[in-house]
């Protein structure tokens, strides 16, 4: 089981949208739980959240697919499963969906 970062909590097929097979967006209740893929662990890559017997962070995996990279290629390259790569996405998505921005006045 993944470690929860405090003040997270873990959820799953909340209603977004997220990748599909074809690199096309889906329901996220299609995607694997991420607890059950992701790992944080402070001995790992110095805390960051990784594909879960790897050491392949998630940031890797997100901003390889925003650079154009497909899924296939991330499963070749890596050695991991397309349920990792959605693990990492359905991770990001949670983590985002946390994340507070403040707008603060210009001086």
């Amino acid at each position: 089981m993944a470690v929860v970062p405090p003040g997270m909590r873990a959820v799953r097929g909340t209603g977004e949208m997220s990748l599909t097979e074809n690199g096309r967006l889906g329901p996220m209740e299609a995607m694997v739980g991420w607890q059950e893929r992701i790992n944080i662990d402070p001995d790992i890559m110095g805390g960051k959240p990784v594909i879960k017997g790897t050491r392949v962070p998630v940031e890797t995996i997100v901003g390889a697919l925003s650079g154009g990279s497909t899924i296939a290629e991330l499963v070749d390259d890596y050695g991991i499963t397309e349920d990792d790569v959605r693990a990492a996405l359905a991770f990001a998505t949670d983590v985002l969906s946390h994340e507070r921005l403040y707008a603060l006045p210009h001086r």
